[in-house]
């Protein structure tokens, strides 16, 4: 067995007698400013616990405060997270839609881009050789034959000319005197070249890839006669109904039967007098007021507008009861 204390072991052996005690109870200490609990109200008591309750409601509160900021915390948190995860999977979506169907449609662009541009590249080579080629090279011979000085000879002539006849007298654009001053001399040594397209008499004429669709329409009809097609008549038109059409009874609610109507009607009234005429046109005169405040009044105009009705009987209401007493 072993003593844990040996001063209170000796105590215990010894009695205390031999031995006086040295603790002394320690001093009250009168500096500090917390009540005591010995000589204590009952008021101050209350006072104490009312304030004990709020301290620890306040530590209360605080702690419910600091869950609810630590909630929102993670709420937020898991707000931002479920944001980024959306935005990640949005962006996902895109970059593949850009990796697939986007540069499918890019591709498929690109490549109509490309062949609008070699048919375009291809319809211009076309038109160069076979429209200005032709063209230019007929005026690059005429031109070419023709010498400089002769050419400026006639310029330096004509202008001569000009400038003499506005020095004696006005010139018009609508009355020309060859005699005096012709302006469409200079018309004779124009450059012509013959543009006419090809056909069946013209086997070297210009092939305008430009109106390839307008020849091809042509060539199909070629060979068709003013009949079966209208616009090779001499006074080509919008075509109308036939003049014996008009009254076969079936297009009769057609603007050709309402003009047929209205033809028949002034070749019926073209023997009438003006009196037979304006009796005739009673039934389309209108009686009706369009005036505000000038309008017929009173009882005739009710009557007029509201007759009285028929009777039932023919017979008068007192002949009809004088039978009904017989019976």
């Amino acid at each position: 067995m072993g003593v844990k204390n040996a001063s209170l072991f000796e105590d215990l052996v010894v009695g205390g007698v031999q031995k006086k005690k040295t603790d002394k109870l320690a001093p009250i200490d009168t500096s500090s400013t917390a009540p005591s609990t010995a000589f204590i109200s009952e008021r101050a008591m209350r006072e104490n616990f009312l304030a004990e309750r709020r301290q620890k409601l306040e530590e209360r509160r605080e702690a419910d405060t600091e869950a609810l900021k630590r909630a929102l915390r993670w709420r937020l948190a898991d707000a931002y997270a479920e944001r980024d995860r959306k935005e990640a999977k949005r962006l996902a979506d895109i970059q593949r839609e850009q990796d697939g169907f986007v540069a499918d449609v890019d591709q498929r662009l690109k490549n109509h881009k490309e062949q609008t541009y070699l048919a375009s590249k291809e319809l211009h080579h076309v038109w160069d050789t076979q429209v200005y080629r032709k063209i230019e090279g007929q005026i690059s011979t005429a031109t070419g034959a023709k010498g400089s000085d002769e050419v400026n000879r006639r310029l330096n002539d004509q202008m001569d000319k000009y400038v003499e006849a506005v020095a004696n007298k006005t010139l018009f654009r609508d009355i020309i005197i060859e005699s005096e001053y012709n302006p469409f001399e200079s018309k004779a040594a124009v450059s012509k070249v013959d543009a006419r397209p090809r056909s069946k008499m013209v086997w070297d004429g210009i092939k305008d890839p430009l109106n390839e669709q307008i020849e091809k329409v042509m060539e199909i009809h070629q060979d068709a006669t003013p009949a079966d097609m209208p616009t090779l008549r001499k006074n080509p038109g919008k075509a109308t109904l036939p003049l014996h059409e008009w009254a076969t009874g079936v297009i009769e609610d057609t603007p050709h039967g309402f003009a047929f109507k209205a033809f028949e009607k002034s070749i019926a009234e073209s023997n009438l007098t003006f009196e037979q005429k304006q009796e005739r046109a009673k039934r389309n005169v209108s009686t009706l007021t369009m005036e505000h405040y000038k309008y017929a009044r009173g009882k005739e105009a009710v009557s007029a507008e509201y007759p009285k009705g028929k009777r039932t009987y023919a017979a008068k209401p007192t002949e009809v009861d004088a039978v009904m007493n017989k019976q």
